[in-house]
């Protein structure tokens, strides 16, 4: 004969079914979260820190030319650290870099004076610097790039005159007659969790400031080492061209070295023709970045 069971006996072996059966529904709710929720709610935290990273190179930007044209040095935090949800799972935090290009040479050619310019130097090293994010859940992360007074984000990784990027800035380069030229000094190839900290200051001795017009026969030129396309140029360009009212006449781009011949490993090169028979002020600086 079989013991028929009581109700409090059937009561207890099912609690304990219930009790594991709940867990189970939890524990499978949870990894789902993990594996969606999670991973989304991070990459919401990167795309906030990319946009909190285009707002430091807006400022490097306003900081260097500030430095360059009053000479106080300034320090400079870029790159606050990702500010991630709290989470059950480790957390793999990206690692950002931040390295310098170059350096390279800018000239400027064809120029009389019309001050006393003994001790100019027409050609100047200059150097471009790069900041990569390596974010780990937002993958159409963007890089940050400044050349020649100009800030751009491109795509991640990418090569000189890559055709992704985005200006996110207007040149100072040419502004009707004033010639502005800001040379980077930079030996910043780093990467870290923490913020990059710089200190930026500007080198008064090779300031230089004074009017310049073309040599008789030709045009004043200005040839710089660039990572940027040439679509970009004539856009940037656009408004000082002389059928615009403005005073550049031609806007040349090379994939070589104009004066060896020589295609460059990190950069190309534009060569900016300006008007002839017109007095420009030209400004020169070099702006140091460092480490601190």
């Amino acid at each position: 004969m079989f013991e028929r069971k009581s109700e409090r006996d059937i009561f207890a072996s099912v609690v304990p079914l219930g009790f594991i059966l709940i867990i189970a529904i939890l524990s499978l709710a949870l990894l789902s979260f993990q594996a969606t929720t999670v991973p989304q709610l991070n990459e919401e935290s990167e795309i906030r820190a990319q946009n909190e990273i285009e707002t430091d190179f807006v400022r490097l930007d306003s900081t260097i030319y500030r430095v360059a044209t009053n000479g106080i040095q300034q320090p400079f935090l870029l790159g606050e650290p990702v500010r991630y949800p709290p989470n059950l799972q480790p957390i793999q935090r990206p690692n950002p870099t931040l390295r310098t290009i170059g350096p390279y040479q800018a000239k400027i050619d064809n120029t009389i004076y019309a001050q006393n310019a003994t001790d100019f130097i027409k050609t100047r090293q200059t150097n471009s610097i790069v900041y990569e994010p390596n974010f780990n859940y937002f993958e159409n992360a963007r890089s940050f790039g400044y050349e020649h007074g100009i800030f751009y984000t491109a795509s991640p990784n990418s090569s000189k005159g890559n055709s992704s990027v985005l200006i996110r800035d207007e040149q100072t380069l040419i502004d009707d007659q004033t010639i502005t030229l800001v040379s980077l000094k930079s030996d910043v190839d780093f990467s870290s969790q923490s913020p990059a900290r710089l200190s930026i200051s500007e080198d008064s001795q090779k300031e230089f400031n004074t009017e310049i017009r073309n040599q008789f026969g030709s045009e004043v030129t200005i040839t710089l080492p660039t990572r940027l396309a040439e679509s970009y140029w004539q856009d940037l360009l656009e408004s000082e061209k002389s059928e615009n009212g403005g005073h550049v006449t031609n806007v040349e781009y090379s994939t070589f070295n104009p004066d060896t011949g020589i295609e460059e490993d990190n950069v190309n090169y534009v060569t900016i023709e300006l008007e002839s028979g017109v007095d420009y002020n030209l400004n020169m600086y070099t702006v140091t970045i460092r480490r601190t």
